[in-house]
């Protein structure tokens, strides 16, 4: 489950690729509640739904997964609360392997060593190697990331030698896997401490054994004292993960020297007998003799996983708590928690109509799609009977029926239905099934592909910005002050006020293609960065120094397009622009072509910010846009100069 679990967000990154959404479809992914980031989960195997909110809103250079392990001044503590022992380490490993967590930025350097904390010492080991082999390189550009002073390199340095500092300031290295087979340091007081590898290699990067100074070391951290003592330590490799630290709880870095202890009692079923479908909880008492932390309580049916709950328990309190349940085939169940006693429960039959015999759910579609191309669509429909049965579907675009589904389901089973079609006409289209429908837009050249448009971007008593594209994604009016409008209702950009978009599937998923414009009107420069419209640090046009216009797409790691402001750039109208085609940016300023920069790769350009005027989602109060703007819009696809030119006409303020 955790691998699915964080491999949804990965899919998130490459879904805007037909064939990749293609194949998420066929390992039963479902498209909008997957990539709708406000409700971003798969579709579960059981009935629990692992759901996901990952953003970078309110994170500088980082995400809520990045920033939940940021805790190495106290990673016990940090344990309990996410599960324990076992949970963490399943959960980390997953998320570095399915690369929801990037190893490139300093907030992460000290997450491969967290596995010693959770007393999986194999996987530190594991993970700092990969890191050292497979993210470095000696080549130009072989770090996975900026080196910031000297940081990423001085990780590398660190690891290779077999040790690292954690916890800034606390005089404690955790132990990984040399890479070095002999390493000296030359210490300031004239001292030197050798450190030895037997048996390392490429391969071979488990630890099996290590000694200081001559005898077994059976902790995972080493103290400076020891290093700056002068001596030696001494690691035996191995290709496989060794049984080294022989104690099943060694000694670790955190300040919490205790786990949290759990026990569950008083477990019992709200309802002796249900009809399918109908809710009722399981109830139970959970208390937690040792440190803070979280308990994954698991409700067993018949013998198989049903459902979780993660309860969070004070040191020394009992809680009460509850799992929703839902059961379908009729007779009796058996339910149990982790070792309780078992509870009957007995389904009877009810009577069902044709019409609410099942429940459909999750209808999805890709919310922009081009003439001609290949329109997917998704919907899940369960058997809420406590029979089999045979449900008949009917798949409507428009007033046009499509698809035809007969579907077989068990009491209680959830079936994912597939369909993809040519988009053979233009405009907005409606997809339905019963009472359920989405819509999605066919559009058929880069001008049609218009996402947002926020035209007339003055205040009103409601705080919204009407979006004009049909998607309905109005902005909000974010103003703490009353001089932040004119006599005509137009907003004055400043400390006091900008525009957000918060986050939707039309807007989100993007490709590798976008065009993203808006009328500015500076009435003042700030000396640094000034953000005029963005979504996060990923796809920004922004000013600098009060001198230049950046536009940057796909983050600003994989380089930016920047050209001169021109002489009358304050107190006057200007029209600016910045256009991604795959690896090219373009820049114009008043339908012009300014700059153009090739980038050294492609990148996916969906982020899940907000689109924000006038700041930046990730730079809360900086970056701050003096004056008004007009006419903000988003196209899916790059558009060309001559387009641009034409809504420089068509939209001057």
């Amino acid at each position: 489950a955790y691998d699915d679990w964080a491999l949804s967000q990965y899919a998130k990154q490459v879904v805007a690729k037909q064939s990749d959404y293609k194949l998420l479809l066929d390992r039963g992914f479902n498209y909008r509640n997957l990539l709708n980031t406000d409700k971003l989960f798969m579709l579960p195997r059981n009935q629990n739904n692992f759901k996901l909110q990952p953003g970078m809103g309110g994170y500088k250079e980082g995400d809520q997964w990045m920033y939940t392990y940021f805790v190495p001044q106290n990673a016990r503590d940090l344990i309990n609360l996410l599960g324990g022992n076992a949970e963490f380490a399943s959960r980390l490993d997953s998320a570095l392997s399915h690369k929801v967590i990037l190893f490139d930025n300093e907030p992460v350097f000290h997450l491969p060593y967290l596995f010693n904390q959770a007393s999986n010492p194999a996987l530190t080991q594991k993970w700092c190697r990969y890191i050292m082999q497979e993210l470095y390189s000696a080549t130009p550009g072989g770090l996975p990331g900026n080196d910031d002073l000297g940081s990423t390199s001085s990780w590398f340095v660190f690891s290779a030698i077999g040790i690292y500092p954690v916890c800034p300031g606390r005089p404690t290295y955790a132990i990984g896997s040399p890479l070095f087979q002999s390493v000296t340091l030359h210490l300031p007081n004239g001292k030197e401490f050798s450190i030895n590898s037997v048996h390392s290699s490429l391969k071979n990067y488990y630890v099996q054994a290590v000694a200081v100074n001559g005898k077994p070391w059976e902790q995972l951290t080493l103290p400076h004292v020891e290093i700056t003592s002068g001596g030696r330590i001494a690691f035996r490799m191995i290709g496989r993960p060794g049984l080294w630290p022989k104690h099943k709880n060694p000694v670790n870095l955190s300040e919490t020297k205790t786990n949290a202890e759990f026990k569950v009692s008083d477990f019992y079923v709200t309802h002796k007998t249900a009809g399918p479908d109908e809710l009722f909880f399981a109830k139970f008492s959970l208390t937690n003799r040792g440190s803070a932390g979280t308990k994954t309580v698991h409700l067993i049916v018949n013998g198989k996983p049903y459902g979780q709950k993660n309860c969070y328990v004070p040191a020394g309190h009992t809680i009460h708590d509850s799992i929703a349940c839902r059961l379908y085939p009729l007779g009796i169940s058996w339910l149990t928690i982790e070792g309780t006693g078992m509870q009957k429960v007995i389904v009877k039959a009810l009577t069902f109509s044709a019409s609410n015999s099942y429940r459909i759910s999750a209808l999805s579609a890709k919310p922009m799609v081009r003439l001609h191309d290949v329109q997917y669509i998704a919907y899940q429909v369960q058997n809420i009977r406590g029979l089999k049965q045979m449900v008949t579907l009917k798949v409507n675009v428009n007033d046009s029926l499509v698809f035809t589904d007969t579907i077989t389901l068990r009491p209680g089973e959830k079936k994912v239905m597939k369909h993809e079609f040519r988009a053979l006409e233009r405009g907005f289209q409606t997809i339905r099934i019963d009472s359920n429908q989405v819509r999605y837009k066919v559009y058929s050249n880069a001008s049609e592909s218009l996402i947002l448009d926020l035209s007339s971007i003055k205040f009103a008593s409601d705080y919204s910005i009407i979006d004009k594209s049909g998607f309905s994604n109005n902005g909000h009016v974010i103003s703490i002050a009353d001089n932040t409008r004119t006599a005509d209702a137009a907003l004055l950009f400043g400390k006091n006020c900008f525009v957000e978009r918060p986050r939707s599937a039309s807007l989100d998923i993007l490709d590798e293609q976008i065009t993203m414009m808006a009328w500015v009107y500076p009435t003042g420069l700030n000396g640094g960065l000034t953000d005029i419209f963005t979504k996060g640090d990923t796809n920004v046009l922004q000013l600098s120094g009060g001198k230049s216009l950046t536009f940057f797409a796909g983050g600003w790691g994989r380089g930016d397009c920047t050209v001169d402001l021109p002489s009358d750039w304050l107190n006057h109208w200007h029209h600016i622009a910045g256009v991604c085609r795959g690896k090219s940016l373009f820049l114009y300023i008043d339908g012009i072509l300014k700059g153009t920069t090739v980038t050294d790769k492609v990148a996916n350009l969906s982020v899940n910010n907000k689109w924000v005027l006038g700041r930046n989602d990730e730079f809360p109060s900086e970056r701050e846009f003096q004056g008004y703007i007009h006419c903000a819009k988003v196209f899916q696809e790059a558009l060309s100069g001559q387009e641009i030119g034409t809504i420089f006409t068509l939209d001057k303020p």
